[in-house]
């Protein structure tokens, strides 16, 4: 909590930082934790995550140079709507980019970067596109996303000039001379907004699907099955299927029956219901289960309490009011979900 100063002795030598972190983890750490017109809380912590961003970006490089490449592989249909998807979300981040440089939000605009990078395109898509074990990735994709990766280099290299210029030169063949600074961005591709949401949604599926899989201790390589009785999103089912292994994803009128063991869940307003017969230990499920339902009632009472003080109802803002009674509306409906899956799994309540 104390100020740096040379008087001090307290400042740390960035000399000594770059060569324990390198240029560009120094530069980014610091950067991603200094907002315009606000003290910096130092820690070496900082730029350790900048290191290790540095250890992301070329991890994923080397993964997508040493892959076997064919032309005459087709793209499956998770790598398509996997490559639609990163396009549009590329121009999203170029004109939200665009928007933080005319406020000087810099520090916004790397965090922005860094998530584009961590979580979308190593996280999610590179993990969309990798084709199966033993087998080529399709050219198409593989140019399309060396081309991806091109631009998030450029967009990247006011903050990180090091890494960006080494790697932009060795993805692709250059000229002499040629450098990154005078690189151009792709302004010819548009954000599709739906395709963005509709991500959302899957990813948010998936994520649900695995936490299903580690909460009854299921293992990553055995398939599930999941069905829908919504309005599920068509064109991400196999991008689904793919990265959250389902043997099938596959629509109906509701729920299934309750003579079948199923997770019942909500991503949005679509309900979904992955099968696990078979798969699960019955007795630590119906455990999990009486304790959420007991959390939930808890709450429940909690939130009617404060809706049945008149002085509260009357005083407050219509809006925490109406927040208030969604939060009872969602309780009430998690109770009666718990309670079906109880009853299926065929527990007393």
């Amino acid at each position: 909590g104390r100020k740096m100063s040379k008087s001090l002795g307290n400042s740390p030598d960035p000399i000594d930082l770059m060569d324990k972190y390198g240029a560009d983890g120094v530069r980014l750490g610091l950067m991603m934790a200094t907002s315009a017109g606000n003290d910096l809380l130092y820690d070496e912590s900082l730029v350790e995550q900048g290191r290790n961003f540095c250890n992301k970006i070329w991890n994923s490089y080397r993964f997508l140079k040493t892959q076997r490449v064919s032309d005459e592989v087709e793209p499956d249909a998770a790598s398509l709507v996997a490559m639609e998807w990163f396009e549009s979300l590329l121009a999203s981040t170029m004109s939200e980019l665009d928007d933080l440089f005319d406020k000087y939000r810099i520090s916004d605009a790397v965090t922005l970067l860094y998530k584009l990078v961590r979580d979308d395109f190593s996280g999610l898509y590179l993990e969309a596109i990798k084709p199966a074990y033993g087998t080529k990735m399709s050219r198409k994709v593989y140019e399309r996303t060396i081309h991806y990766f091109e631009q998030i280099f450029i967009l990247l290299h006011p903050f990180m000039p090091f890494i960006t210029e080494e790697l932009w030169q060795d993805v692709a063949p250059r000229q002499e001379g040629d450098s990154i600074m005078y690189a151009h961005l792709d302004d010819t591709i548009q954000a599709d907004k739906q395709l963005l949401a509709d991500m959302e949604h899957a990813v948010e599926l998936i994520t649900k699907i695995r936490s299903i899989r580690s909460a009854h201790q299921i293992a990553t390589k055995q398939s599930l099955a999941l069905t829908t009785s919504g309005e599920h999103p068509e064109r991400m089912s196999e991008l689904v299927i793919k990265l959250a292994n389902l043997s099938a994803l596959t629509k109906a009128e509701a729920h299934q029956s309750e003579e079948h063991t199923a997770e019942h869940f909500i991503i949005g307003t679509v309900p979904y219901s992955v099968e696990l017969a078979g798969a699960i230990d019955v007795e630590k499920t119906v455990e999990r289960l009486r304790g959420e339902l007991e959390h939930q009632e808890k709450f429940l009472a909690g939130v009617r309490k404060k809706l049945s003080n008149e002085k509260f109802v009357a005083n407050a803002k219509p809006e925490v009011v109406a927040l208030e009674r969604k939060k009872e509306s969602d309780a009430l409906l998690r109770i009666d979900e718990v309670q079906q899956q109880l009853k299926q799994l065929g527990a007393t309540l």
